[in-house]
């Protein structure tokens, strides 16, 4: 068990310092990528996809323009805070040996949290299309 410890430890700690330069780096990235998209599925079809906005969602959150990246993408925005939490729970658990937030993670990680977030994501997907399937559906009947 030591040796499982010594090993999360050391991950954590790479994490840490990592993080820094990462920063950076998508922060750079996320100016360039602006420029080169691809078209998308709401370009080709006038559908948004899970991620539509996910891009400048994380490019706005890197410039900590927090309700802009919000606005782009909640999906996207929850699921940078909730790994920045995890990152913050991992050095609480390993590096300070705080046991209660070793718990904490086992439940993040859980299979019914997982779950939570797999359904919040496809709700997520079906909600922000009603609009286009009320066209689709217009578009249908007109044609009939």
């Amino acid at each position: 068990m030591k040796f499982l410890n010594k090993n999360a430890r050391l991950l954590v700690f790479i994490c840490d310092i990592l993080t820094i330069p990462a920063w950076i780096l998508l922060r750079w990235l996320s100016l360039k990528m602006l420029s080169t998209q691809r078209p998308c599925t709401w370009t080709l079809f006038g559908l948004q996809c899970a991620t539509c906005g996910g891009t400048r969602c994380v490019k706005n959150f890197l410039l900590f323009n927090f309700i802009e990246a919000f606005k782009y993408n909640p999906v996207v925005f929850f699921g940078i805070i909730y790994l920045i939490l995890t990152l913050i729970f991992l050095n609480l658990a390993f590096v300070f040996k705080v046991g209660i937030f070793k718990r904490i993670l086992k439940y993040m990680y859980s299979i019914p949290s997982l779950l939570i977030w797999v359904g919040t994501f496809l709700m997520f997907i079906a909600v922000r299309n009603i609009p286009w399937l009320i066209r689709f559906l217009e578009y249908i009947i007109r044609k009939n």
